[in-house]
């Protein structure tokens, strides 16, 4: 009896986190649907979902094959609808998986690669991907996951410049960078393992490595 008494008044007392907790939930498997749905439906418009950085000398991979069209631009409202929307920044500081910025690594490496991806949306195993990363090059390089699925994330991909999921394999803390030969930033566009390939990052971030 006891037992269901304690069982009664923690319910009582926890029951509007409880519905907190079940409303944020409706809210982001909303917004997932929310998002496929316009993404759907720009793919069907045949827009560009590579960037283009107007006054930046930005270097290709690795001669990958990159599509481009010439089409409109979304405005900045429209991939905040379709990426955001309707995260807010407080949920940022409540809900873990939310994080706009996380690093990976050694925080001070001179070699970083920045990634640009709505990590919480679809994208999860490329999380995975670049914390492995981190932990392989270890002590040599920073990793940098920026999700701009949320307001302060945003705010960073736009920042750049940015219109997609993109890798900015970068010097730090300075961006432009000299190793060997090889001038940073470059820049990889696009999905992973469509767009770009991980074995073209990794071949670059180990001849880094080697000349650092």
């Amino acid at each position: 009896m006891d037992a269901m008494r304690w069982c009664f008044i923690s319910l009582k007392v926890w029951r509007w986190y409880y519905i907190a907790m079940v409303c944020a939930i409706s809210v982001f498997l909303a917004a997932n649907h929310f998002s496929s749905r316009t993404m759907r439906s720009l793919r069907e418009d045949k827009l560009d979902n590579q960037a283009v950085f107007p006054g930046r000398d930005n270097q290709r991979c690795c001669g990958s094959q990159w599509k481009v069209y010439t089409v409109r631009k979304l405005s900045d409202a429209e991939l905040y609808k379709a990426w955001v929307y309707p995260v807010r920044e407080e949920h940022e500081r409540k809900l873990p998986f939310l994080k706009p910025v996380e690093v990976y690594g050694n925080p001070k490496a001179r070699i970083c690669v920045r990634a640009f991806y709505p990590f919480h949306r679809g994208h999860e195993h490329y999380k995975d991907y670049f914390k492995s990363l981190a932990r392989q090059h270890y002590p040599h390089l920073r990793v940098e996951c920026v999700n701009f699925g949320t307001p302060t994330g945003f705010k960073l991909f736009r920042k750049e410049g940015l219109s997609c999921g993109t890798v900015m394999l970068q010097g730090y803390p300075q961006p432009k960078a000299r190793f060997g030969d090889i001038e940073l930033p470059i820049v990889f566009e696009g999905p992973m393992d469509e767009a770009w390939q991980k074995n073209d990052l990794e071949t670059l971030v180990g001849q880094l490595i080697n000349h650092d």
